[in-house]
């Protein structure tokens, strides 16, 4: 769906809804791409592509036990996904090169984040931003951080790297820091790095080749909560997900269980 002249608002509204699921839509230029608001409770939102949204590109406000999985945000021009007054849960996303915080919350939110990849780029952004303190369960992620960026800042205290955030809160313990290596995010393709084989949209199957500046399978393979399912990945697999969106399904990239 493409916002256009005559409509640019919000593309899915999911006002006092009740145990509603939306799944497999791109969503470009809209307002917010999906709300939760007004005691929705018990929704999901799964293998979506949110891109350029005017605001937040998913926004949760007065809702409760909201489930995003395999939501791709990218390129919004503010922050990620906002919470505001809500219970969430994230799980195998990827929030990448918007211009705000990854993941901005408001107050009495309470939100568990897993398997997911949050990307803060440039000064004032931050992979978890919040102007209060917030409870916040987060692990087994990679937090990608540049150009001066900084992983979380919280109730007024800035957390510059990962090792301080996890010293100071705990969280994160095994989450990662590094280059996911997605294959080609500019254009949409966050399938990862791998020479035992990755999907390739609109080919099918490939392997990556050798490059001398690159390693040869993206660190977020088999990085996943181990307590997490990872059985529809395709062989060879190491019998761990992989972080990101496409963990646990049967277009994630191969592993290199030969020697790892």
């Amino acid at each position: 769906m493409l916002a256009g002249t005559n409509f640019a608002g919000t593309a899915f509204t999911f006002y006092g809804a009740a145990n509603m699921h939306l799944t497999g839509f791109r969503l470009d230029g809209f307002s917010n791409g999906v709300a939760f608001v007004e005691y929705a409770t018990r929704c999901k939102a799964s293998d979506l592509d949110v891109q350029r949204s005017e605001a937040a590109g998913i926004k949760v406000n007065l809702a409760s036990y909201i489930e995003l999985e395999r939501v791709l945000v990218r390129e919004g021009m503010t922050n990620g996904v906002q919470f505001d007054q809500s219970q969430a849960f994230i799980h195998g996303c990827v929030v990448w090169s918007n211009r705000g915080s990854a993941l901005r919350f408001g107050n009495t939110v309470v939100v568990d984040v897993t398997n997911s990849v949050l990307e803060a780029f440039g000064p004032g952004s931050y992979c978890y931003e919040s102007p209060t303190n917030v409870i916040l369960r987060a692990d087994y992620n990679d937090l990608v951080i540049s150009a001066t960026a900084q992983v979380a800042s919280i109730n007024g205290i800035e957390y510059p790297s990962l090792p301080q955030w996890v010293k100071a809160t705990l969280q994160d313990r095994y989450s990662l820091n590094t280059d996911p290596l997605f294959h080609d995010p500019a254009n949409g393709d966050f399938h990862l790095r791998s020479l035992a084989g990755r999907y390739q949209p609109d080919v099918g199957w490939t392997n990556d080749v050798l490059h001398p500046d690159l390693p040869d399978f993206s660190p977020l393979i088999d990085m996943g909560n181990p307590r997490s399912a990872w059985s529809n990945e395709p062989n060879p697999r190491g019998n761990r997900r992989n972080v990101g969106l496409h963990g646990n399904t049967v277009l994630a990239s191969m592993s290199n269980t030969n020697r790892w």
